[in-house]
């Protein structure tokens, strides 16, 4: 029997998929409630359900990390619903999928109930659920709760992003999510106000204060946070992950790796910590035992770009294209995996194909600093001094950012004098694996160079 519902499956998402293809958006639907009927009749969702569904409509969902990086690929139900969902054209439509989700998931505690709640507008019940989840979920990202919140805004379900943007939520934690949220969708805030904490704080808010410290480079501050959020969920892999990057940013090294001797208790945590673990060593310069854990850790689209780092830092540079393309296969607009990428085509003296890695990035919404780095190396000399000005522009907006955040405090002050060609090779030669465009570890990475102290 179960073999016959995994076979079913798979063909009616080859179905699916071919007819989305072909631009049947009506036909992939309609395959999609045969799946259901299906899973309604099965009781069950075979675990080698594969996660292709997750790119079906290329919805907010598609590569959502939380599915990525600790569920294993396999999908639940309700998952594949409210993919659906997204697939409708009005919001109308879409409402109805998530109240018919609501009633077939008879769930109140999932994190389905929070999203589907939250988009119905159901803020109160919607929080009520997520906080109840947390308490109970051994494995939350919790960061990335809102990641498909944040693609919503241009969407035809714009109207419930702004009444969440413009209303105050009821409760402490909804209220403090809200500022979270906005904070993680572009409206630039100062958590200096955040450091002071009342008797009545909800231990959540911990982790969310948390990532706007380190948002900011407040690390002291963020430091903090995470102990006191560990003390009640020591469980959540992902605290201790960010409590190990701040400790590691603050110079605390052992302390940092130290963090993830913790008993685990599910197998995909245990293995999921060799990935937090991988990442230190590789921004750390530890190229051999970062790719020693990042042999041990799930195979997903982090750990390919990772192990591609590695090899390309062994100046294997065509054998780490492959794990790069790989981790772009299923993230094409993954910025480390290009930057990497960019970074093997200059190695093998490709200067052309390097450009047209990172050009995509100057479009994406985040810093462009590492992207100016490998454009200024690998452009024409006819466009080099544009990419200067912009790299230029870059650094000031990014110091600007920092002092705003911190309350105007100078924490990155210029060191010597600037030479773009010297900055660049100097970025790339003292950076060893780090390419992250956070606030914090390009804080630091803008540190190791030389120019800034």
């Amino acid at each position: 029997m179960k073999n016959n519902t995994e076979k079913k499956l798979f063909s009616l998402l080859e179905t699916a998929e071919s007819r989305l293809s072909s631009g049947d958006k009506s036909g992939a639907l309609k395959i999609c409630d045969e799946i259901f009927d299906v899973w309604k009749g099965a009781g069950a969702v075979p675990d080698s359900f594969s996660r292709r569904f997750m790119d079906l409509g290329k919805t907010p969902f598609s590569n959502f990390n939380y599915f990525i990086r600790y569920k294993d690929f396999i999908i639940e139900p309700s998952f594949v619903f409210l993919k659906k969902a997204m697939l409708r054209n009005s919001y109308l439509d879409f409402a109805k999928e998530l109240e018919k989700f609501l009633k077939y998931s008879g769930k109140k505690d999932g994190y389905f109930s929070f999203w589907a709640n939250f988009m119905l507008g159901n803020f109160e019940d919607s929080f009520r659920a997520l906080e109840r989840y947390l308490k109970i979920e051994k494995d939350i990202i919790v960061d990335d709760i809102c990641f498909p919140l944040r693609k919503l805004e241009k969407s035809f379900i714009g109207p419930v992003y702004r009444k969440f943007c413009f209303t105050s939520p009821r409760g402490k934690f909804a209220a403090m999510y809200r500022v979270y949220f906005m904070s993680r969708s572009g409206a630039h805030f100062s958590p200096v106000s955040l450091k002071s904490f009342s008797a009545e704080i909800h231990p959540l808010e911990f982790y969310l204060r948390g990532k706007l410290f380190m948002d900011a480079v407040l690390l002291d501050e963020a430091l903090e946070c995470f102990s006191k959020f560990m003390r009640h969920y020591p469980h959540l892999l992902e605290a201790r992950g960010f409590y190990a990057e701040t400790a590691y940013l603050l110079g605390k090294r052992s302390e940092a790796f130290s963090v993830f001797r913790y008993d685990f208790s599910l197998p995909n945590l245990k293995s999921s910590s060799q990935t937090w673990l991988a990442s230190l060593f590789l921004f750390d310069g530890s190229i051999e035992k970062a790719e020693r854990y990042i042999l041990k850790s799930p195979k997903n689209p982090l750990n390919l770009c990772w192990l591609g780092a590695c090899i390309a830092l062994g100046k294997d540079y065509a054998g780490a294209m492959k794990f790069l393309d790989a981790a772009l296969s299923y993230r094409k607009d993954d910025a480390e995996a290009l930057l990497w990428k960019s970074h093997c085509f200059l190695g093998l003296g490709m200067k052309k194909e390097a450009l047209s890695c990172v050009l995509p990035l100057f479009d994406v919404d985040s810093n462009k600093i590492w992207p100016c780095i490998y454009a200024f190396l690998s452009s024409p000399d006819s466009r080099k001094k544009s990419f200067e000005k912009r790299l230029d522009f870059e650094i000031k907006k990014f110091l600007n950012l920092l002092g705003f955040l911190n309350g105007g405090k100078k924490i990155l002050r210029p060191a010597r004098p600037f030479s773009a060609e010297i900055f660049c090779v100097s970025m790339i030669r003292n950076n060893a694996g780090l390419r992250r465009d956070d606030n914090f570890w390009l804080w630091l990475a803008l540190k190791r160079s030389g120019f800034f102290k």
